[in-house]
């Protein structure tokens, strides 16, 4: 009994793999395994006389005549290569062009691929010139160069995204070309390859085995504070971690671990003060000053923890800021908390201006006070400056994120 099942099962099989050769995905064309109809259609050639060979390309089948390009990809001889192209050039089909492109994107280095490429091309300028004008092959120079440089170059010159450029010309996702494309064009692209193509760069890592620190690298340096795509770095985050916090990291020099620490403080600093204002500019000078950067946008409150202090930030006050020791900070934030601040049920308890001194008195007439005021504009920038070098770089500081 267990026989007569499993002979029906086999058969169906055996069908099913039939019908999903002959309609295969597109992705799937490059990897099927062929092995049986190549050797059948290579023994066939081989003993063909040269007298035969033009009546034996006119008997072929048209669905057996994909299996050249299969057949490209064996360690053939010399003899059979020829006869194999020789049989394209005289059944040239339109199809047979983007059936070519397809298998070339798995095996780009291919030289008898290439070769059968360069038929087709011919025949495609020559009968359907609309076409072929339309697509990558008539850019690039084969068999001369690289092929993923070459395509590299006619991104550039197009100046479009990476997702625009795989779409235009028909590559395959995941293919061994397009895979390299992304690989090259991510380790030597500039900061604005990485904006345009963000996506793409959390997509193809995804899709990784392993961690591509090469370009992950490229990225952190070609990139400078401000020019940071947040989506990647909250990604890089979600994946690696931070600096410290994973071994990911320590395939990644220092500089670029300090320069990602220090976005991760300053995003949100960035955000709330606005990138050109006196404000940011003044403390992304001096952001190695800054433990921990607590931001409520809706409040219109930023509070910067320095060692023993902390910067309480409000944002109606554009040109002004307040330094609050410790104890007193904890002190009005409990006040502020209970009265239901966080809440936007009050305002920060800013103290009377008799309490508050400003830095520029603390540091040339010796005054002291537990909130000084922060004067953005003119010298009082040096003040604050000069304040923070003389407190904080006796203090040892522990950065925290």
């Amino acid at each position: 009994m267990g026989y007569a099942i499993a002979f029906p099962v086999l058969k169906f099989n055996k069908t099913a793999e039939y019908i999903r050769k002959m309609h295969p995905y597109t992705k799937e064309i490059p990897l099927m395994d062929m092995k049986d109809e190549v050797q059948e259609l290579l023994s066939q050639i081989d003993r063909l006389d040269e007298n035969k060979m033009a009546d034996y390309v006119l008997s072929l089948p048209n669905s057996d005549l994909v299996l050249i390009f299969h057949a490209l990809l064996y360690d053939i001889s010399s003899l059979q290569r020829e006869r194999l192209l020789f049989i394209l050039s005289q059944r040239m089909k339109k199809r047979f062009f983007h059936y070519n492109w397809i298998m070339l994107q798995e095996h780009y280095t291919n030289a008898s691929l290439i070769e059968s490429f360069i038929l087709l091309m011919k025949f495609m300028k020559e009968k359907y010139p609309i076409e072929y004008n339309r697509s990558l092959a008539s850019k690039l120079s084969f068999p001369r160069g690289d092929l993923v440089n070459q395509a590299l170059m006619v991104l550039d010159e197009e100046q479009c995204t990476l997702s625009d450029f795989l779409k235009r010309y028909s590559f395959i996702e995941g293919s061994a070309l397009s895979g390299a494309l992304l690989e090259t064009y991510f380790l030597q692209c500039s900061k604005e390859g990485f904006h345009k193509n963000a996506d793409l760069f959390i997509k193809w890592i995804n899709t990784l085995d392993s961690m591509p620190y090469s370009q992950i690298i490229h990225y952190l340096d070609v990139m400078s504070i401000l020019d940071f795509v947040e989506d990647i770095n909250n990604y890089l985050i979600e994946i690696i971690g931070l600096p410290g916090q994973s071994e990911h990291w320590n395939k990644i020099e220092k500089r670029f671990q300090t320069k990602f620490l220090k976005w991760i403080k300053f995003k949100d600093l960035g955000k709330y003060l606005g990138l050109n204002t006196e404000k940011f500019v003044f403390w992304n000078d001096y952001y190695h000053y800054v433990e921990k950067v607590e931001c409520y946008p809706e409040l219109g409150i930023l509070f910067l923890h320095l060692p023993g202090h902390v910067v309480v930030d409000l944002k109606e006050n554009s040109s002004t800021s307040y330094l609050y020791k410790n104890n007193i900070f904890h002190a009005a934030y409990e006040q502020f908390d209970t009265a239901g601040g966080f809440e936007g049920k009050s305002s920060w308890p800013l103290e009377s201006e008799e309490s508050i001194e400003p830095i520029k008195n603390a540091i040339l007439e010796n005054n002291h006070s537990e909130i000084y005021e922060l004067i953005y504009e003119g010298m009082g920038k040096l003040y604050i400056r000069d304040y923070l070098e003389s407190y904080c770089q006796n203090k040892s500081i522990k950065l925290i994120y």
